[in-house]
């Protein structure tokens, strides 16, 4: 019984079930000439990672209808199955050199899909389809190696991402992380579940109608069409979308902050709920000033801009949880919502050049933000666990605000998530150079904050540059690339 932990199959939790059935990519840059030893040593240290934890080896599956009818998904492995190797993905003609990478500063547009080893769309609408949990790949490139990690979101989200990939290095560098809990994977919903019911309210339990209105983050598709606001684009094709990296400093942001400290409490003033505010309050403002002059249909005051962003609830939950490795989806959804106008008055007033910046008018952008996400405990997890059991069809739910080509925004920080800490050695480098996810420009409306990156200046001292991917309609994109508003703010 003490190795049954090699072979079995569960349910997955249900906070795991409303999660996007895709691939979540991400790439890590490393500086190398040793190309061959260095897949090598790389394939060995996924062995000793999924002998760790050998659920990583299995599959995702539909569950079988006659057990579970709610369209849910289960993990099953065995030790009989070899563990992940590295797909090897050919270069594209055009890709650089790591030098060339270094003085581009390795904008998105080089991560495009030829790099990734599947697809990102995962389809299980048969019972027989199978995905792996983890795929991997890695391209030679002059003097380096692009290395991408793509996860089953199902099984785990980008902090759990985080967590594998500090897993992954160290066992390369033969010194495994032992605080790793192979049974995890099968008691994620009992330990929500224990969450659920340790922190459940006194009333009685709430129906579905209930939680729906109590957690506006969540939408049903079977309801109502997905929730939007105002629509930014003309009829006809979808509007050509673009994807790019903005550098922000820490010390500049550190700036803005201590201009707040009089009109916002200090715990509300996080790198995180600025750097949103802000963001959301300049793309808001470019968007209605294409709208007013492409002659879209007026906005009257109150017509709503929302802002929908991940909190990682890893802290929040005790030491059921906080306390382990815990590889599976923690990730809630919030959201937010301002008159756009009211947005576009904020933004043209608080983030104007320095002489007639206002920033304590940030506050109540600022205070929303901090405020959805300190709601954020074990309570409303609990709710959201209770939720997801009481969907009729776990892939029913959706996000209750719509970025897509609307005024609405997603900001998701990975910033926290350690990635820069991945270290392979000396075979690799050590740390990467870059961490970067996928080029999408197809999206209109998405914010990534990238993971933190520190680098030494001229005096050696440790500067942090904080990158973030924006994903915006093009015209949008080429404004905010012009906007001298928010190029105040940039690195």
């Amino acid at each position: 019984m003490a190795q049954s932990y090699h072979d079995g199959s569960c349910m997955l939790s249900p906070i795991d079930q409303l999660m996007p059935r895709i691939y979540t990519p991400i790439f890590l840059v490393y500086e190398t000439d040793q190309y061959q030893s260095a897949v090598r040593k790389l394939n060995e240290g996924l062995a000793k990672a999924t002998s760790i934890l050998p659920y990583l080896k299995g599959s995702v599956h539909k569950s079988p209808d006659d057990c579970h009818p709610r369209n849910q998904l289960s993990l099953s492995w065995s030790s009989s199955e070899p563990p992940p190797a590295i797909v090897e993905t050919s270069a594209p003609v055009s890709l650089p050199s790591l030098e060339t990478l270094k003085r581009d500063n390795a904008p998105l547009s080089v991560f495009q899909d030829a790099l990734s080893p599947v697809p990102m769309l995962i389809n299980h609408e048969t019972p027989e389809a199978k995905a792996p949990v983890i795929v991997v790949g890695a391209t030679r490139l002059d003097g380096g190696l692009i290395l991408c990690l793509c996860a089953h979101h199902v099984v785990m989200d980008g902090a759990a991402m985080g967590l594998f990939l500090r897993l992954w290095g160290d066992c390369v560098r033969d010194e495994p992380n032992t605080s790793f809990d192979p049974r995890e994977i099968c008691h994620r919903g009992s330990w929500l579940r224990d969450v659920r019911d340790h922190f459940a309210k006194t009333e009685p339990k709430a129906t579905l109608e209930e939680l729906l209105r109590r957690h506006p983050e969540y939408s049903l598709r079977s309801l109502s069409p997905p929730p939007s606001s105002m629509s930014t684009t003309a009829s006809g094709p979808p509007a050509q979308s673009a994807a790019k990296i903005f550098a922000f400093s820490s010390a500049k942001l550190e700036e803005a902050k201590q201009a707040m400290s009089t009109s916002i409490p200090a715990k509300f003033l996080t790198v995180n709920n600025v750097l949103g505010a802000a963001l959301w309050l300049s793309i808001t403002r470019i968007r209605l000033g294409r709208m007013r002059r492409d002659d879209l249909p007026t906005m009257t005051d109150s017509t709503p801009s929302k802002l929908g962003f991940a909190i990682n609830a890893r802290s929040r939950l005790g030491p059921a949880v906080s306390n382990k490795s815990y590889l599976g989806n923690l990730t809630m959804l919030k959201v937010v919502e301002f008159p756009a106008t009211k947005l576009e008055s904020v933004a043209g007033n608080a983030m104007a050049g320095p002489a007639g910046a206002d920033l304590s008018l940030m506050a109540p952008v600022i205070s929303a933000i901090a405020a959805a996400t300190s709601i954020v405990t074990a309570t409303s997890v609990g709710e959201i666990v209770e939720f997801s059991d009481q969907l009729a069809d776990v892939e029913d739910v959706g996000p209750g605000w719509n970025s897509s080509h609307s005024l609405d925004l997603t900001y998701t920080s990975w910033a926290d998530l350690g990635m820069y800490d991945c270290d392979f050695g000396p075979v690799l480098g050590g740390r990467p150079q870059y961490v970067r996810v996928p080029y999408m420009p197809f999206i209109d409306g998405m914010v990534l904050a990238l993971p933190r990156r520190r680098l030494a200046n001229t005096d050696g001292k440790a500067v942090e540059r904080i990158e973030v991917a924006i994903m915006l309609n093009k015209q949008d994109m080429q404004a905010l690339e012009n906007d001298e508003i928010l190029r105040s703010w940039s690195a």
